[in-house]
């Protein structure tokens, strides 16, 4: 499978695992080698799109999910 389908909204499993801030989900891409550089039909990445994260996602998580994308980052 590809770690980088986009669905016909141009969305990928790790933009859609970054909305709801599903760390498991985010480790698991990543590790698959997911490309955090790819944009969606409204020009947003996987990073931008933690920023409008679901109101019910643990806030934890998102600040998790930012420490592990710097170091992939990197």
């Amino acid at each position: 499978a590809n770690v980088d389908a986009q669905d016909r909204e141009g969305q990928t499993p790790l933009m859609k695992a970054m909305t709801y801030a599903e760390i498991e989900q985010v480790k698991v891409l990543l590790k698959h080698n997911a490309n955090l550089g790819l944009k969606d039909s409204k020009g947003r990445t996987a990073l931008d799109l933690l920023d409008f994260v679901n109101p019910n996602a643990d806030p934890k998580n998102v600040s998790e999910i930012r420490a592990l994308v710097q170091k992939v980052s990197w």
